[in-house]
């Protein structure tokens, strides 16, 4: 999978510091955090989370969640013969948005072009990824995660954070648990360049081939992408394989289904409302394209969790107004927060589920303008009442 990039360890932007040794008893490629230059992530799979220390008397004086972090230097990305099935990863531009250069190969099964990633990779919608961010943690009542891993990763242990984005959850996960080893992967390279010394990034399609060790993780994490999964069951699997025994895996995901408890938003049949049609174009969109391979939601995953053999399933439901409407001072910055996010992603959901340029219902520019127009308005509406249900779903992999 993918490459990571350390390079020389920086304490908030200082003088180097004095890597860490690692023991004897490390694998051979252990020592591969000395070099400089990009490393895959299958050189540094084995890597000792206690590693980010310099001695066994530091790890005992580092507090879980407390002291100050060390931030290494992540350098650009680069290709190798391990990313063959990938394009080139120059940023792609179309209709003013800049993409993934990085594009995904389909399925076998599937007779179709390499994948292409609906959503752009530029400021706007990195921007998004970090709102987001901190409106799915203020809806969980500021924790950034409901699985009950707390005392593993105070320990020590390893998590994957299944498309990173921007890495913001990774770092802020890495910084809370400096005993944990943290590793992101996303399909660009848009992670910020100095982070923890204990988070890593890669860069590939997590679909792909995990060069792991079978149990290896003691957390996979996925936040706002099983929308983009080809195959679900097979990532399930995947997940079940390199997740230890009594290990946690967790998904935060919208469910984009307009909601409203209030009566204020008129049901379909009785009223249109352009923000719910814009949802049910999108998705249109993407299965006509090729870039959604099932349904738009995630209603199904418990049951999918438990037939890939995890148990202990759990589901927690948060409601995210959509706009400023709430009583409630935190629910309020949440809405306003969505609202933002929405508005500001609304071209890059749209040009291509709904263009011609990676094959979804054709719509021509100017169409998808003049309709946005109307979906801004609905957005913006203040007498609308309206909620995304953010859907929280945890399970862990039975004891062997």
């Amino acid at each position: 999978m993918g490459f990571l990039f350390p390079q020389p360890s920086r304490r908030h932007g200082s003088k180097p510091s004095r890597r860490p040794h690692t023991s004897s008893t490390s694998r051979s490629n252990s020592s591969a955090s000395s070099t400089s230059g990009p490393l895959s992530i299958a050189q540094l799979c084995d890597a000792d989370p206690d590693t980010i220390y310099e001695t066994d008397a530091q790890i005992e004086a580092a507090s879980p969640g407390e002291g100050t972090p060390d931030y290494d230097y992540v350098g650009p990305s680069s290709r190798s013969h391990a990313a063959e099935t990938f394009s080139d990863m120059a940023p792609v531009y179309e209709s003013g948005l800049q993409y993934h250069g990085l594009q995904r190969s389909p399925p076998a099964s599937r007779n179709a072009a390499a994948k292409l990633y609906a959503l752009p990779n530029d400021e706007v919608e990195k921007n998004r990824d970090d709102m987001k961010h901190n409106m799915a943690t203020a809806l969980m009542g500021d924790q950034l995660f409901h699985a009950p891993v707390h005392r593993r990763l105070a320990a020590g242990g390893q998590v994957f954070d299944l498309g990173t984005g921007t890495g913001i959850w990774a770092i802020e996960l890495g910084e809370k648990y400096p005993r944990t080893t943290v590793r992101g992967v996303d399909l660009s390279p848009i992670q910020p360049a100095y982070v923890p010394g204990n988070v890593f990034f890669g860069v590939d399609d997590f679909e792909d081939d995990w060069p792991y060790e079978p149990g290896f993780f003691d957390f996979v994490h996925m936040r706002f992408s099983l929308w983009a999964v080809d195959d679900r069951m097979s990532l399930f699997s995947k997940m079940y394989h390199y997740t230890k025994p009594g290990g946690y895996v967790e998904f935060q995901e919208f469910i984009p289904i307009l909601e409203c408890d209030d009566g204020t938003l008129p049901p379909a049949h009785a009223a249109p409302n352009a923000l719910r049609d814009f949802i049910a174009y999108v998705q249109m969109g993407l299965q006509q394209s090729q870039q959604l391979a099932g349904e738009f939601l995630s209603d199904e995953l418990p049951h999918e969790l438990r037939y890939a053999g995890f148990e202990g399933v759990r589901t927690v439901i948060h409601k995210c107004p959509i706009g400023t409407w709430p009583k409630n001072k935190e629910l309020r910055r949440c809405g306003m927060l969505l609202q933002a996010a929405i508005l500001e992603g609304l071209k890059g959901w749209a040009y291509r589920p709904l263009g011609m340029t990676a094959g979804g219902l054709g719509w021509t520019p100017t169409q998808i303008e003049m309709f946005l127009i109307e979906v801004r308005k609905a957005i913006m509406d203040p007498s609308i009442h309206g909620y995304f249900p953010m859907q929280v779903t945890y399970a862990y992999k039975p004891m062997e």
